[in-house]
């Protein structure tokens, strides 16, 4: 596998789990690769840091897979990780609190407004889920 060898200092972002290298990072490539390539990610010592996807076409040169060097990227890795987003997600989306935090985004006249189907009671116009104009659906000049 082609591996990315980072300049000195450089990992320092991959070690607080940023997921991306930029392509100034880099100090050389060992290999061949193209777009779309998994490589192995190494600090300008030698220690492996992860593995990601390559991109020759942006400044963003690796978008990382895995901070975990030994983890291999295969079909089954991906499969894991939707599967487990998808049930860490599931239960937000059978919950009655869902229909009361449901924002949909329209867009009129370049402005975007939010529109908050709620309950008057709980509703909130400081609400911290956007910061553009609410509307309740039951009072919408609130």
């Amino acid at each position: 596998m082609t591996a990315i060898i980072l300049k000195k200092g450089r990992e320092a972002s991959l070690r607080r789990k940023h997921p991306w290298i930029f392509s100034g990072a880099i100090k050389k490539i060992e290999g061949s690769t193209q777009s779309g390539d998994t490589v192995e990610i190494e600090s300008s010592d030698g220690h492996k840091l992860g593995k990601g996807a390559f991109s020759s076409h942006s400044q963003i040169a690796v978008r990382m897979w895995t901070f975990n060097p030994e983890e291999d990227i295969t079909d089954n890795y991906f499969r894991h990780r939707l599967l487990t987003t998808y049930d860490q997600r599931k239960n937000l989306l059978e919950t009655e609190a869902t229909d009361k935090a449901l924002c949909t985004f329209k867009s009129f006249s370049n402005r975007w407004n939010a529109f908050r189907y709620a309950s008057c009671p709980s509703h909130s116009r400081k609400s911290p889920m956007c910061r553009v104009r609410l509307m309740c659906a039951a009072h919408p000049s609130s």
